[in-house]
């Protein structure tokens, strides 16, 4: 990648956070792109079908793929373009007594200060997903066809962020900026590629093809998902360089998922003849039911009771009570504000979400004017039953 003077810079940092300093390319055991390259990423993709059974309707399937983040790099090297030195921000303000002017409007930076806000491991590797998947599938009644598919997914070297330049814990709020574990460097977002994560999946479908004018496919999902790699809010790791703190549900996880497509059309035929006939031919009526348990949530807190100086949402103190007591959504007694001066030990995604449930219809019928043209009446509804869905709750404990 080029850039000015065919340079990007990043942050030089110690494995234990220690210290810290600016690097252009070759410097300090980097190479020349700053990230070391990998070239085996090999991406192999199989997959078979087989029908046991000549006279029976059944088919099995199975495969397997790896497939990798091939464009991480490019966004990579798009934040680290806009690092100093090669691009600064600053902020000036004015009043009457200092007017901003050309000469006092590009102070002159520190130069014992790292003003970087963003840095990636020089050992950075592309994060990859293995899939695998099996089922197998019967058609019976000649409409009707079954499947019990089995889905596996496992996530490696995926994005981890990390906020290293705290200060040490219990540091008065007033001090925090200047007890920073490296000094003379600014608060900077860390990106290692050490996340991992794994989703497992059975599947349940039921399909009617369109015959005697009913249609419909039946789908049931039942799934978990892990991983330590969604850090809370799209922030960073609470606890430097303890991966496994954050080892919790995802927050796209979902147990259980049931999807219906139906479409029913009126059982009029052309061959019946008169106006009521006439009248009720070529309706449909068509939709989705969608029904599913809810994403978890995390118990927070506001501000930074560590006192590390970190500005994502820290996590709540869990008291032990049950998570799924009470008459609320969640019970509130079950986690409370940390001490000062500590982290809060309440996992991630701990609090149950919301079932859901949402339905959509269609009725509607076209009238044939003549061999080219046609006029189609229609109704469509998003929420028919006028069912509420609560999507999104406070979880923040010290909140008002």
């Amino acid at each position: 990648y080029t850039e000015k003077n065919g340079q990007l810079s990043n942050l030089s940092v110690a494995p234990d956070f220690t210290s810290v300093a600016q690097v252009l390319p070759g410097q300090l055991g980097y190479p020349s792109s700053l990230i070391q390259a990998d070239h085996k990423l090999f991406s192999p993709r199989i997959g078979i079908a087989w029908k046991p059974w000549k006279s029976k309707q059944v088919v099995v399937r199975s495969g397997y793929g790896v497939y990798y983040n091939g464009g991480v790099y490019g966004s990579l090297a798009g934040r680290l373009v806009g690092q100093p030195p090669f691009a600064v921000t600053t902020q000036a303000f004015q009043s009457t007594a200092t007017p901003l002017s050309l000469e006092s409007g590009f102070p002159l930076q520190q130069s014992d200060l790292i003003a970087n806000t963003f840095a990636v491991d020089k050992n950075y590797k592309p994060g990859y997903a293995q899939n695998w998947t099996s089922s197998i599938q019967e058609t019976f009644a000649r409409s009707y066809v079954f499947e019990i598919d089995y889905n596996g997914a496992k996530g490696t070297h995926l994005d981890v962020l990390q906020l290293p330049n705290r200060s040490p814990l219990g540091t008065p709020q007033l001090q925090v900026q200047n007890s920073l574990r490296i000094p003379n460097t600014g608060e900077f977002t860390y990106d290692t590629s050490v996340g991992n994560s794994i989703y497992n999946a059975m599947q349940l479908r039921l399909t009617r093809r369109f015959a005697r004018g009913t249609s419909f496919t039946l789908l049931y999902t039942f799934s978990k998902a892990i991983d330590d790699s969604s850090t809370l809010g799209g922030g960073a790791v609470l606890i430097p360089n303890d991966i496994r703190a954050e080892r919790a549900l995802s927050p796209t996880d979902q147990r259980h998922n049931l999807r219906v497509n139906y479409n029913y059309q009126s059982p009029i035929n052309n061959t019946k003849t008169g106006l009521m006939a006439d009248l009720l031919r070529g309706w449909t009526v068509a939709g989705v039911l969608t029904a599913t348990s809810g994403t978890p949530f995390t118990a927070t807190v506001t501000g930074d009771p560590s006192g590390t100086g970190y500005t994502g949402s820290s996590r709540a103190e869990a008291t032990g009570a049950s998570v799924s007591s009470g008459s609320g959504f969640f019970n509130t007694a079950a986690f409370v504000a940390p001490a000062l001066g500590t982290f809060g030990n309440a996992g991630r995604d701990t609090i149950p979400g919301i079932a859901n449930f949402s339905l959509t219809a269609s009725f509607f019928r076209s009238f044939r004017i003549d061999d080219k043209r046609r006029i189609e009446f229609r109704i469509d509804s998003t929420n028919p039953i006028n069912h509420v869905n609560i999507t999104q709750i406070n979880t923040t404990v010290n909140s008002i």
